[in-house]
C-alpha cells in the first residue's frame, strides 16, 4: 500500500506577501518623481510621458457622470476589430461615470481624471452586486483604504501637452 503524502501550497501568507511587496517597491521606486510638475517639465523637455509621484495627501474622489453616455464612433470602430482567435465577441460595458483624485503634491493642489483598470472593476463590481451605495464604498476604499497605504499614482500623458491622467495605483503597505 502506498501512501500518498499531501502538501498544502499556500503563497499568501504574511511574509511571502511582504516579500513581494518589497520586489515591486525596488523596481518602481526609482521612478518615482518629486512631484507632478517636475513630470510636467520632464514631458515638456524630451517627450517623457509616463511618471509615479507620491501624493502628499489625498483630498477627495471626484465621482461625476459622464456626459458622453455611449462610445464615439472612433472608440466603437476600435472596440468592433477582430481577434483572429475569437470569433465573437461581447461589446466592452461603458462606465457611465468618471472618477478623479483631488490630491496634493509639492504643497500645490492637482485633480486628475482616473482610468485605471481596477479602479473601473471596483465600480463595475459593486453595480454587478447591487450595491445602492457603491459610490460611499469606492470612497471608503479609494481615500480611507489608500491613506493606511503608501500609495503612488501611475501617470501618462494624454494627446495634448501637460494633459495627465492617472493610469494605475500601486499601494503596499505602509511600513514595507
Amino acid at each position: 500500500m502506498k501512501i500518498l503524502e499531501k502538501y498544502n501550497v499556500n503563497q499568501g501568507t504574511k511574509k511571502r506577501k511582504k516579500e513581494m511587496w518589497q520586489k515591486r517597491k525596488e523596481i518602481i521606486l526609482p521612478f518615482v518623481s518629486d512631484s507632478l510638475s517636475k513630470i510636467y517639465q520632464d514631458y515638456q523637455r524630451g517627450g517623457k510621458t509616463l511618471g509615479i509621484i507620491k501624493p502628499d495627501k489625498i483630498i477627495d474622489l471626484i465621482i461625476e457622470e459622464d456626459e458622453r453616455k455611449n462610445w464615439s464612433k472612433k472608440e466603437l470602430k476600435t472596440l468592433k476589430q477582430c481577434n483572429l482567435f475569437i470569433n465573437e465577441r461581447k461589446p466592452l460595458q461603458k462606465i457611465p461615470y468618471r472618477f478623479k483624485y483631488k490630491f496634493v503634491s509639492n504643497n500645490k493642489t492637482h485633480t486628475l481624471s482616473i482610468t485605471d483598470w481596477e479602479v473601473n472593476m471596483l465600480y463595475l463590481n459593486h453595480i454587478w452586486k447591487g450595491d445602492k451605495n457603491w459610490k460611499d464604498k469606492m470612497r471608503e476604499r479609494l481615500i480611507d483604504f489608500m491613506r493606511e497605504r503608501d500609495l503612488y499614482l501611475v501617470v501618462g500623458n494624454v494627446h495634448h501637452t501637460r494633459s495627465f491622467i492617472i493610469i494605475g495605483l500601486f499601494y503596499p503597505p505602509k511600513g514595507i
